[in-house]
């Protein structure tokens, strides 16, 4: 285990809400929509607040919120529960693309406030699977993106909670969440870096403060040290190295190449 952590100042968290992906209540209500998408958003088609797609089993259903979130739900009785979002919550007005060069994004208004970082593709469109995975694909059925990663550079503040992983645009390396509370750089099967921090259902967030953190709760286990460096970045690099940028000045890495 690692010894308490200093400057506390730099590694504040935030409760998790009652509904981690939503910042609100566990579970809603949702009325049906005779104008939802069926399975697949196609490429230059829109989600407007309050559109979604439905999986054609029913269970599930990609919500965009009057509040700029863009929710993964599933039913659950008479009721629907978040289990994924873009964390795009407070950009009231918002909406979701799927653009025809391949990446699916969520604006407010001209401003992209998350993508899936895919471009330059022929695409087919978004498809809301059956079980449960969200998936672009290629007019050739190549899957380019799922919910479970983010491609390079994760949001700041958005947290990669267990399972989740931000990936280096080549898909050669993965850095990802374990159950273990363990934060993880692969190559393949082969880890090329950790970060020590075994708690279980621990996340990491890049703060807006700079600081990269994993968190139990509230609670900091592991954090870079990059406090006070306000619009840095997380880069998970093609070469193998996962580096903190403020501007075009790296300021951590794991220290690691492929």
């Amino acid at each position: 285990m690692f010894a308490p952590i200093a400057s506390a100042a730099t590694t504040t968290g935030t409760a998790v809400p009652a509904n981690q992906w939503t910042n609100g209540p566990a579970a809603i209500a949702m009325a049906d929509s005779p104008a939802a998408y069926n399975t697949w958003l196609k490429p230059g088609q829109l989600l407007k607040s309050g559109n979604y797609v439905r999986s054609a089993n029913g269970y599930y259903r990609l919500l965009m919120q009057p509040d700029g979130n863009l929710v993964e739900y599933v039913k659950s009785g008479k009721k629907w529960v978040a289990k994924w979002s873009t964390q795009t919550h407070g950009q009231n007005g918002a909406y979701a693309a799927m653009q025809k060069d391949g990446n699916f994004v969520v604006y407010k208004g001209k401003k992209a406030v998350w993508s899936t970082r895919i471009q330059n593709y022929k695409i087919k469109g978004l498809a809301l699977q059956n079980d449960s995975n969200l998936v672009t694909y290629s007019t050739t059925n190549k899957p380019l993106w799922h919910r479970w990663i983010t491609i390079s550079t994760p949001n700041t503040s958005a947290k990669i909670y267990k399972g989740y992983s931000v990936v280096s645009a080549n898909r050669v390396f993965k850095l990802i969440m374990q159950s273990d509370g363990n934060l993880v750089l692969y190559k393949g099967k082969k880890a090329l870096w950790g970060s020590k921090s075994r708690v279980k259902d621990s996340y990491a967030v890049m703060q807006a403060d700079g600081n990269f953190v994993v968190y139990r709760k509230t609670t900091a286990t592991w954090h870079s040290k990059t406090g006070g460096n306000r619009g840095a970045f997380l880069s998970v690099q093609n070469d193998g190295n996962v580096v903190i940028y403020k501007g075009k000045t790296p300021i951590w890495s794991t220290g690691t190449r492929g």
